[in-house]
């Protein structure tokens, strides 16, 4: 028996100890870069659910820091979205993420190296994916942190022991993600992922708000970290596989949806017409900034909106929802 347990013992201390891509600078890693030409596109959409600044102690409020629309286009940015505590973020996109070769999509942080021991202030998250907007798969991660005590709100972690965990590498390094490990999923289309959905891990050791990885190990980072900043730090979800045939469809040549006129001045008035329900529009420029737009009037299959003075120059597009799909339609503003 206690052969037994010893060698238990060694097994469990040797699956804590494996070694995955170590961080940015301290060896060979599959980090892509912020301006590396594999990106194709950016989110051009953010929904964020907050968090708690302390979760043990919910009379602190929750996270503040930054706002959607900083998730939003290139990463880099001096500005981001806090999660909070359990925090979460929704990313969608122009086009659909595909199962391509290789990572499919980067996700963006803003951890940061401590002196030069391989080691980084990280903040992780789970990631799940959906092919509908209903339906959402995580890909399985790993954290081989210790958790024997708790990692407090000033930790550092080695990059060495995560994996499929966002916030893994420094800020302007995206954590890769690759759809192959989701492909025998029943209810997922891996070459049609049209949402992103990233999680905050609470990160606590202890009590019933731990979380597991994958391979039912406690997750352990940086807790608590009582600001209004704390949480995994969303600042972009970069997309290296597009599906462009199940892309956004333009209709200019059917009589699906219509939008007049086509170039427009600021807060003038276009119209669009369609037989189908219209759940939403909004306003997105070449840089994927998204601004909703508000219904003004709807005569019959007329809606009408109004592009007001945040809108931005030159072409730009409409995105309109309605009851089941997305259509994409390009404007000029003077």
């Amino acid at each position: 028996m206690k052969k037994q347990i010893i060698l238990l013992f060694i097994l469990s201390k040797l699956t804590l100890s494996a070694q995955f891509l170590p961080q940015v600078g301290f060896g060979t890693n599959d980090a892509i870069q912020k301006d590396d030409a594999k990106i194709k596109a950016w989110a051009t959409g953010c929904t964020v659910v907050r968090g708690w600044i302390n979760i043990m102690n919910k009379s602190l409020g929750k996270a503040s820091f930054g706002t959607e629309s900083n998730a939003i286009g290139v990463a880099g940015g001096s500005t981001l979205v806090s999660l909070g505590d359990s925090g979460t973020a929704i990313l969608t996109f122009v086009k659909p993420i595909k199962n391509g070769i290789g990572a499919d999509f980067a996700v963006f942080e803003n951890a940061f190296l401590f002196e030069n021991a391989g080691l980084a202030f990280m903040e992780l998250a789970f990631v799940e994916v959906s092919s509908d907007g209903n339906n959402y798969f995580r890909f399985p991660s790993e954290s081989n942190t210790d958790f024997s005590s708790q990692l407090n709100g000033f930790g550092y972690l080695d990059a060495s022991k995560i994996n499929n965990l966002a916030g893994k590498y420094i800020n302007n390094y995206g954590t890769p993600f690759d759809l192959e490990e989701l492909k025998t999923v029943v209810g997922l289309d891996v070459d049609n992922i049209t949402h992103v959905k990233i999680i905050d891990v609470i990160g606590i050791v202890t009590g019933n708000k731990s979380q597991k990885d994958s391979k039912n190990q406690i997750i352990n980072d940086p807790f608590p970290t009582p600001f209004t900043t704390c949480g995994f730090d969303l600042d972009a979800v970069g997309v290296l596989n597009e599906n462009i045939l199940n892309g956004i469809s333009d209709f200019s040549y059917s009589d699906d949806v219509k939008i007049f006129p086509s170039l427009i001045n600021k807060n003038e008035i276009i119209t669009i017409n369609t037989k189908k329900n219209i759940q939403k529009i909004e306003f997105l420029n070449l840089m994927g900034f998204t601004i909703p737009l508000d219904l003004l009037n709807k005569i019959q299959n007329n809606y009408q909106y109004s592009i007001n003075e945040n809108c931005t120059k030159g072409m730009n597009f409409i995105k309109i929802y309605t009851d089941n799909q997305i259509v994409l339609k390009k404007i000029i503003i003077e």
